[in-house]
């Protein structure tokens, strides 16, 4: 009894071993995405570059503006130290000095702003991707989708990027604050 159940173990586990490999060669279809690619050139990933830039350029021309004012009261301070009395000089200086601060403030703080906007965009962006990714290759046939940054080594015939950008692009995906500015400007007719 004991030799004929090793036999018939053994043909059980050989089938079971030698029919999933065939069973799993239909179904592993593996894809890779260059997520930083994905970002560069989707429709969204686009908005929300020119969303960052936009804001990036508003600050910045606020900033150069309150640069030049105070370039000029420094100037101007140095300019007429020599015929001011001590204590109109003290007054201009001490206006300088709260203007400077002011100044790097306001730096500091657009520095802030731009970063948290990055941040939020790119959190965006990646939470949208993800269900994107999902849908994809669920709708593909894919068993997984791997990003590009962690894997070694894989033949073109397995980057899927094209194709997930188009997949983006034909859904019109918007970013997060989008959403009510279109719909606002659907409603008083404005583009």
């Amino acid at each position: 009894m004991k030799k004929m159940f090793i036999p018939v173990g053994l043909v059980t586990v050989l089938t079971i071993f030698l029919a999933l490999p065939c069973h799993s060669a239909d179904v592993a279809k593996i894809g890779v995405v260059n997520v930083q690619r994905f970002y560069m050139e989707s429709d969204i990933g686009k908005a929300a570059n020119a969303k960052v830039e936009s804001e990036y350029k508003k600050l910045d021309a606020q900033l150069e503006e309150a640069g030049k004012k105070l370039k000029e009261l420094e100037t101007a301070l140095e300019r007429d130290a020599m015929v001011l009395s001590d204590e109109k000089r003290e007054q201009r200086e001490r206006e300088y000095r709260i203007k400077k601060y002011d100044f790097d403030m306001m730096k500091k703080k657009h520095t802030e702003t731009i970063r948290n906007l990055n941040k939020e965009v790119v959190s965006d962006l990646s939470r949208k991707l993800k269900a994107l990714a999902n849908e994809f290759g669920q709708k593909k046939g894919f068993l997984l989708l791997l990003r590009n940054e962690f894997v070694l080594y894989c033949p073109g015939a397995l980057d899927v990027t094209d194709k997930l950008i188009q997949f983006a692009n034909s859904k019109h995906l918007v970013l997060e604050g989008e959403n009510r500015q279109k719909a606002g400007s659907k409603a008083t007719g404005h583009k």
